[in-house]
């Protein structure tokens, strides 16, 4: 008995749940409609604005894990094995 109230309950709980977001969807589509595409496009992707850091210090890139932080490929060194003076038995330390 206890069972199946537990799921009469959840059932109530997972409609009123989809009415709910139903009505977010209707209500956020007609909002949508009174916009402009670019005041959409803001709404839908969650751009507060548009812009860009160049040539503007940004705060992260010198604070935390950022900080004095630079990839830098090491170059290869290669070693000829054939066709060398000397020989294959020739020692390849320097």
């Amino acid at each position: 008995m206890a069972a199946r109230v537990r799921a009469e309950k959840a059932a109530r709980r997972a409609a009123a749940q989809r009415e709910r977001e139903a009505e977010e969807a209707r209500a956020r589509a007609e909002r949508l409609a009174r916009m402009t595409p670019k005041q959409q496009m803001k709404e839908l992707l969650g751009f507060t604005g548009f812009g860009s850091t160049k040539n503007r210090k940004v705060e992260s890139n010198f604070t935390g894990a950022a900080c004095g932080a630079v990839f830098k490929p090491l170059r290869r060194e290669y070693r000829q094995y054939m066709h060398r003076k000397g020989g294959f038995n020739k020692s390849l330390d320097k």
